[in-house]
């Protein structure tokens, strides 16, 4: 059996990782056969890997990265998103795939980049998904009106090695605006190959005069029509005083196999059955789109010496 695995933005000569997806033909082997074989086989996949179209929210411990992990991002005005940052990998958001993004002082990134150096609105009073005006689009983290400008830290850096790195963004005892004893600590990371995002809060207070208090922890695609949050977590006034995180997680269906014979696709499916005679090549494979990989698993069957010339039938079935 021959295990092929193809990665279009790198090529990868060994499979250490084992959250990198595989896939495995059940019910033969590469075999010599002297007549006709019959097999009725079908595929296993392991994967971590799914569409990222929809997701689902999950609570997990807290256990952030240290929040000193990066670099310092000096923030001299209030309300302002970052110039573009670089992802050193492509992250998989809404079914789109991204390698640059946005930080907004009031703790959130994006990954529409119209909002690179600009004003940060602070008002909002929407549930999400929304396409208000001042909501912010392609959305990840803890929206709320804070000032690190005042005092508190903001940080961004990647974390981990291939294909486990994270970009996490930690916002540190960062002040609330016009209430600045009142402060927020929370992280927002991001994975990854998974493209699992997390979100972690040590500490979330209220200003209550201030844009009623509001806060909104979730994520929302680009176009405002899609949006995951937490129980209670969408726009409302809440205070976190309780270390809490949360794991935004896609839960899209893996796509279908497409098995191959000698070269040409005959069935879409997880199963095929046949009588097959040499020389075959039996071929599954399983093809993501974002992040774009292409998996595959082979098995060959081959003519023992001094076999006679036979017909065959091949048949399909899920």
């Amino acid at each position: 059996m021959k295990l092929g695995f193809l990665i279009s933005f790198i090529l990868i000569t060994k499979l250490l990782f084992t959250q990198i997806p595989t896939i495995h033909i059940v019910g033969g082997n590469d075999t010599a056969i002297c007549g006709v074989i019959p097999l009725n086989l079908s595929c296993r996949l392991d994967t971590t890997v799914l569409g990222t179209n929809s997701y689902s929210v999950q609570s997990i411990p807290y256990a952030p990265f240290p929040y000193i992990t990066g670099t310092l991002l000096p923030i001299p005005i209030d309300d302002r998103w970052s110039p573009v940052q670089t992802l050193p990998f492509t992250f998989c958001f809404y079914g789109q795939p991204y390698t640059q993004y946005v930080l907004s002082t009031n703790g959130i990134i994006s990954f529409n980049l119209a909002y690179a150096g600009a004003f940060s609105p602070w008002a909002f009073t929407a549930l999400i998904p929304t396409n208000a005006a001042l909501f912010p689009r392609s959305m990840i983290g803890l929206f709320h009106d804070i000032d690190p400008s005042i005092t508190g830290t903001v940080r961004y850096g990647v974390t981990g090695t291939f294909p486990y790195r994270k970009l996490v963004i930690s916002f540190s005892d960062v002040a609330h605006f016009q209430c600045n004893t009142q402060k927020s600590t929370f992280q927002i990371s991001i994975h990854e190959f998974t493209n699992i995002i997390e979100v972690h809060v040590l500490k979330k207070q209220t200003c209550v005069i201030w844009n009623g208090g509001r806060a909104c922890l979730g994520i929302q695609n680009n176009a405002g029509t899609l949006a995951t949050f937490p129980p209670g977590r969408n726009t409302s006034l809440y205070t976190l005083n309780t270390a809490e995180a949360w794991r935004f997680k896609s839960n899209s269906p893996v796509p279908p196999p497409s098995w191959y014979v000698n070269g040409v696709l005959i069935y879409v499916g997880f199963n095929l059955s046949g009588n097959f005679i040499a020389p075959t090549t039996i071929e599954v494979r399983n093809q993501y789109n974002c992040p774009n990989i292409l998996i595959s698993d082979t098995i060959f069957i081959t003519e023992q010496p001094c076999c006679n010339p036979i017909s065959v039938t091949l048949n399909s079935n899920n």
